[in-house]
């Protein structure tokens, strides 16, 4: 999970920045609505050990995330 948003515009905004780093390339852009939010999540990592690897990488670029599963 790369965010949760009131307005859903903005998860399309951070994901046009996202969704260029190497940690993105080839994911899938998930927009999941949970009452009041739309949470971004990346999706297509074939393991909860990718994901979290790129979460970690992510992290210390300094972006927010959170391995979920969904």
């Amino acid at each position: 999970q790369l965010g949760a948003f009131s307005v859903a515009g903005n998860a399309d905004k951070l994901w046009a920045q996202l969704s260029r780093r190497p940690e993105l390339a080839g994911r899938t852009k998930l927009m999941v609505p949970s009452g009041k939010v739309t949470r971004l999540l990346a999706g297509g990592y074939a393991t909860q050990d990718q994901a979290a690897a790129a979460c970690r990488a992510l992290r210390s670029a300094g972006h927010d995330c959170l391995v979920t599963t969904r």
